[in-house]
Parts: structure tokens; C-alpha cells; sequence
């Protein structure tokens, strides 16, 4: 899987990544905010879940790196 992943670049390789090392589904990275990510405390906050639950997963390191330069591309 690590190999598809290098393969895959740009917004939708940060979505698949986001998808497979955080554990987040679909619905729940496409309804993802700014404030949902806590780079300090190096954890992704999902509300309303599966379940309608409120959960946190931690925030893998390789991923603050392209977070950061997406959201400051982006914002």
C-alpha cells in the first residue's frame, strides 16, 4: 500500500493518506475543518462519526508537513 500511496500526489494524495493512516472515512475527511486538526497536540478531532459519535485520532507525522503547505495554498 505504501507504494500506491508515493504514487498518488497533490489534494488527492493527502485525502488518501488521510484516509488509510488516520482511519477516517470518506464522509468524515470530506466534512474535515482547519479547527478539526491540532497540530500542537498532533490529533485529528471527527464530529458526528459513524455512529453520530464524536472521536479523535492521532495525527500521523508525515502528514503535518503537507497539511500545513495545503492550508496555507489553500487558505
Amino acid at each position: 500500500m505504501a507504494q500506491v500511496l508515493i504514487l498518488i500526489g497533490g489534494m488527492v494524495g493527502l485525502v488518501v493518506e488521510l484516509l488509510y493512516v488516520g482511519g477516517l472515512r470518506i464522509s468524515e475527511v470530506a466534512c474535515l475543518r482547519v479547527q478539526n486538526i491540532d497540530f500542537e497536540f498532533k490529533q485529528i478531532t471527527v464530529w458526528d462519526g459513524k455512529g453520530k459519535k464524536d472521536w479523535v485520532t492521532p495525527l500521523a507525522n508525515n502528514l503535518i508537513l503537507p497539511l500545513k503547505i495545503h492550508l496555507e495554498t489553500f487558505a
